[in-house]
């Protein structure tokens, strides 16, 4: 029988409750939908490895360890999911290592296949909008807005043309009152709250849009640093929450990454037939 696996790789976190409350079930999710799969872990930082296991005695493979046990037990076919929201630098890392991989001998009649990440595809051609379903799959994260209420998508990310995309994306859909910001870069928090003010918005829901909502990244965004956006909203007379819950808690965008792995095996799938199947199917681009 064909063996067959998938490795979900993130950034990972120090955080062992975030990671039970958010990876736990979206892991549990993978298997229930394919069922005689293996599914892995890995986290691409090794800094987080470290002090995870340090601090709560966690051990997470990286890429490199996880694919090397999966070629060691004779599994045929590979699919890596980057549990990512855009292509940063990191993930063009992964996409650059399981390149090499792919061409080693232990793969060289195998597949090893890198899906996209969460947002990539603009919906030209026959690809799927990923933006358009992340924004549908979004609104599962909170209630119902009212006249004054807006919500703020928190963004970890620097100079990354995804998330100019994404505020674009909510405003071509409707979505007048969702905003976009960005640690460093652009749209920024300046630019939603004038956005903000021009709609008379006075309550903001800030929603972290990570894949993990750890102790750290809540402390940042509704601490009392200087550069807290709460501490920002409420000085600029706003009134300001933090939604308590990452994106891989949202069961919509789980099925989001499901749906990444179905389309890569698909594509391979018509691109080559599975009798004259190419043993390396690397671009994390292609649908």
């Amino acid at each position: 029988m064909n063996k067959k696996a998938i490795v979900l790789v993130s950034f990972g976190s120090v955080d062992a409750a975030a990671l039970q409350r958010t990876l736990d079930p979206l892991e549990e999710r993978f298997q229930q939908v394919f069922p005689e799969w293996k599914i892995c872990r890995a986290f691409s930082s090794q800094a987080v490895r470290d002090k995870l296991t340090a601090r709560s005695g966690i051990q997470v493979d990286d890429i490199e360890e996880a694919l090397r046990k999966l070629a060691c037990e004779a599994f045929e076919e590979v699919y890596v999911q980057p549990l990512f929201l855009t292509v940063d630098a990191t993930l063009q890392g992964v996409q650059k290592y399981i390149a090499a991989e792919a061409r080693k001998p232990a793969w060289k009649t195998k597949t090893l296949a890198l899906a996209r990440p969460l947002l990539l595809s603009l919906g030209a051609k026959d690809h799927p909008d990923d933006y358009v379903l992340a924004i549908e799959a979004l609104q599962q994260q909170w209630p119902p807005l009212q006249e004054s209420q807006a919500i703020l998508l928190a963004c970890n990310g620097a100079q990354q043309m995804e998330y100019a995309v994404l505020q674009l994306k909510l405003e071509a859909a409707g979505y007048e009152r969702i905003f976009v910001c960005v640690t460093d870069g652009f749209p920024d928090l300046a630019n939603a709250m004038t956005k903000m003010k021009a709609k008379e918005v006075q309550d903001v829901l800030i929603v972290p849009f990570m894949l993990l909502a750890g102790e750290h990244i809540l402390n940042y965004l509704s601490g009392v640093k200087s550069d807290s956006p709460k501490l920002i909203l409420e000085q600029a007379g706003f009134k300001a929450q933090v939604l308590t819950k990452g994106l891989g808690e949202n069961q919509a965008i789980q099925e989001l990454f499901i749906q990444h792995v179905k389309d890569k095996q698909q594509a391979i799938a018509r691109r080559h037939g599975r009798r004259n199947q190419s043993p390396i199917e690397t671009c994390c681009a292609s649908k």
